[in-house]
């Protein structure tokens, strides 16, 4: 009793989650879980929601995209263009993912996770972990997989773009060239959509990050892709222009 008073609200409740998934089949776990949230207005304390989603988030990472804008009407987007957005997302993905495990091919992709309106609402999960040879996800290790970091990574360089701080220099760098080609898809597909995306994403032990990039970031974002070139590893155009 007296280790308990002495705990934080913060250390109880990130006690109870864990008590409560280990002593509970899922089912009922699930509606414990939903009624301690529910009662502990958990959504109005942000310390208490840090918690709540560090210890209850996605095993591996998941980017939720929410769009709007001009290009969103009566809550739909043209099909060729979300496509395009989703595609590029993976393939700069990907491409990390294989350039990190020095492999020449990745036969593997983000799962989707949903698409639903309000206004359009996209979530895009990392697959688990990946044996040696890279063909097999191993489903039962609680590890955050190659997919997860370089998920996270795109996720970070559409944020900064968009912050009152825009250099992204250093993602871009590091990114080999493929995966900057199938990011500059993606924000080329945003711009010319006219949309704003805004979410978040979230993974166990990491918790919740906002997700941002408004079509000032992505203007930004194309002029930074131009610099570092898309297309080869060296050599960056002098004039920075950027082409369709």
């Amino acid at each position: 009793m007296t280790e308990l008073a002495s705990m934080t609200d913060e250390e109880l409740l990130r006690q109870s989650i864990r008590e409560i998934l280990a002593g509970f089949p899922p089912r009922e776990a699930g509606l414990l879980l939903n009624n301690m949230y529910a009662g502990g207005a958990i959504a109005d304390r942000p310390s208490m929601l840090a918690v709540w989603n560090e210890e209850l988030s996605p095993e591996q990472a998941e980017l939720d995209l929410h769009l709007t804008g001009e290009g969103i009407r009566d809550h739909s987007a043209r099909a060729d263009q979300l496509a395009r957005l989703v595609s590029g997302i993976n393939d700069a993905t990907k491409a990390i993912v294989r350039d990190k495990l020095g492999l020449r091919s990745l036969n593997r992709n983000l799962l989707v996770e949903g698409v639903a309106p309000g206004s359009v609402h996209v979530v895009l999960r990392a697959d688990a972990p990946i044996e040696a040879s890279g063909t097999e996800p191993m489903r039962d290790v609680d590890a955050s997989s190659p997919d997860s970091v370089a998920l996270r990574t795109v996720a970070r360089v559409f944020t900064v773009a968009s912050s009152d701080e825009p250099s992204v220099s250093g993602d871009l760098r590091s990114m080999p060239a493929r995966a900057r080609a199938a990011l500059r898809r993606a924000v080329v597909t945003v711009s010319k959509a006219n949309w704003e995306i805004d979410g978040e994403i979230r993974q166990r032990t990491y918790g919740a990050d906002p997700v941002r990039l408004s079509r000032r970031g992505a203007v930004e974002l194309l002029h930074q892709l131009a610099a570092h070139n898309y297309t080869t590893e060296t050599n960056p155009r002098p004039n920075g222009m950027v082409r369709d």
